[in-house]
C-alpha cells in the first residue's frame, strides 16, 4: 500500500469516527407488506428506536392497521402473485409484485431525507441505523444513498436448475 492510500485510508476512519449520526427525525420508516401478527411488535420497535421517525404503513385495500397506530396509512391495490421461483411442485406462489407495489408506495409518500424500508413482520433491535447512515455518508458520500443490509437472489429456474437442464 503506498503512503498516499494510507493517509487516505487514515482520514476516511477519523471522518468515520467524527460523522454524526443524523436524528431519527431525517428518516422515514416505511413498513411494508400485509398486517400481520408481528406487525404491532414492527411498529412498536420502530417507536422504541426511531421515535422521531415518520412511520409508514404501505399494505393493501381493506387492511386494517394495529390498534393504536399513529402513521400514515398507505393503501393499495392488490397487484396479485407470481408463478413460484422454483421448478419444485410444492413452491408457493411468489409476492414480489406485491413487495414492490406497497415499497414503491410507502416510498412516494416519504417526505424525510432518509428512508428505511421494513417488512411488516420485522423489528429493530437497536438504535445502531441512524449511525450506520453516518458511517456509510462518510466513508462515501456520493454513493450513501443506499443501505442494503443483505441481499439474496434466487435462481428463477430452481436450485436444480443445472441438473434440470442437463437432462
Amino acid at each position: 500500500m503506498s503512503h498516499r492510500n494510507g493517509s487516505q485510508n487514515r482520514d476516511r476512519d477519523r471522518d468515520r469516527e467524527r460523522a454524526d449520526p443524523p436524528p431519527s427525525a431525517d428518516i422515514s420508516v416505511i413498513i411494508q407488506g400485509d398486517i400481520r401478527e408481528g406487525t404491532a411488535a414492527c411498529l412498536a420497535s420502530v417507536g422504541e428506536y426511531l421515535p422521531a421517525a415518520e412511520v409508514i404503513l404501505a399494505t393493501y385495500e381493506n387492511a386494517e392497521p394495529p390498534a393504536g397506530f399513529h402513521g400514515r396509512l398507505i393503501r393499495v391495490a392488490d397487484p396479485g402473485d407470481q408463478p413460484p421461483f422454483t421448478r419444485n411442485p410444492r413452491a408457493v406462489r411468489s409476492n414480489m409484485n406485491r413487495q414492490i407495489a406497497t415499497t414503491c408506495a410507502g416510498l412516494a409518500a416519504a417526505s424525510r431525507p432518509l428512508a428505511l424500508k421494513l417488512r411488516s413482520d420485522a423489528r429493530l433491535t437497536s438504535d445502531a441505523l441512524p449511525r450506520l447512515f453516518a458511517e456509510a455518508r462518510a466513508a462515501d458520500p456520493a454513493r450513501s444513498r443506499l443501505i442494503v443490509p443483505s441481499f439474496f437472489t434466487r435462481n428463477p429456474r430452481g436450485s436444480k436448475a443445472k441438473a434440470i437442464d442437463e437432462q
